[in-house]
């Protein structure tokens, strides 16, 4: 019984939507892992924004949290790049900055963020507009990206996610296994019982 629990739980972590944030203070990255793990969200934070695009490969996140003020790179910069990239221009972004000044807030607009929040944190504010953003980005994944008859990805996501485990693995210069399964005679069913009970199948 135990180990049927743990493996259950182990799913559910695995299932955990995926949150990146980018901020260069260690005080809001902590305070951002409290908070948001507490939802039951996986929560990674980075400091280096040169660490950005590695992050993003291993991490694939389901959402990201950006400051605007960043070394080397500014969150801005982070966010037309993440926007121009066809690999992860889905993702929500979500800026947190204590910029309140108007031009400031439409230039993170205009560089594709969905939705800013003002420092200091407002727990309560900034778990809402979180899980606001991954639900729609979740709704938008299930129609974009999960075959309605079986339940599992599409072609186009499978495509994708291959290439990304490709690019990982040259990266770290690791080997990489693909299975392919095929069902024999699949044809048949459908010829002989109809496209009905092939769908079942």
């Amino acid at each position: 019984i135990l180990d049927v629990i743990h493996e259950v739980e182990t799913q559910v972590r695995k299932l955990a939507p995926r949150v990146l944030v980018v901020d260069d203070d260690p005080t809001i990255l902590s305070a951002l892992e409290v908070l948001l793990t507490a939802q039951k969200l996986r929560v990674y934070t980075l400091m280096d924004p040169i660490q950005f695009w590695d992050s993003l490969e291993t991490i694939a996140p389901d959402l990201l949290i950006l400051d605007i003020e960043l070394p080397f790179l500014n969150g801005i910069e982070l966010c037309r790049a993440v926007r121009t990239d066809p690999n992860w221009g889905h993702v929500p972004i979500l800026f947190l900055s204590s910029h309140t000044e108007p031009e400031e807030i439409n230039r993170v607009y205009r560089a594709g963020a969905d939705d800013y929040v003002a420092k200091p944190i407002l727990g309560p504010e900034l778990v809402t507009r979180v899980q606001n953003r991954l639900q729609r980005a979740q709704a938008f994944r299930r129609l974009s990206e999960v075959d309605p008859l079986t339940g599992v990805s599409s072609r186009r996501r499978c495509l994708e996610a291959l290439k990304q485990q490709l690019r990982m693995a040259s990266r770290r210069s690791e080997p990489l296994s693909v299975a392919v399964v095929d069902i024999d005679h699949f044809k048949a069913i459908n010829d002989t019982h109809g496209h009905a009970t092939g769908d079942e199948v």
